[in-house]
């Protein structure tokens, strides 16, 4: 029952991330980065982050 309680406890952390991050990540505005490198590195961050908490961000919207 511990194991079921924590794993219930990571899960619902792991969605919690996962809204913040879409957020982060649909908020991002070119015009708050000097250049295009950085720009392209922190959505590249928050896309990988996403992966990390199982929100697969598709090629079509990193494009976008």
């Amino acid at each position: 029952e511990t194991l079921n309680h924590i794993k219930a406890f990571f899960q619902d952390k792991k969605h919690t991330r996962a809204i913040y991050l879409e957020n982060q990540f649909n908020s991002i505005n070119i015009s708050n980065f000097l250049e295009i490198s950085s720009y392209c590195q922190r959505l590249k961050s928050l896309k990988d982050q996403l992966t990390n908490v199982d929100q697969n961000v598709s090629e079509h919207k990193m494009v976008l």
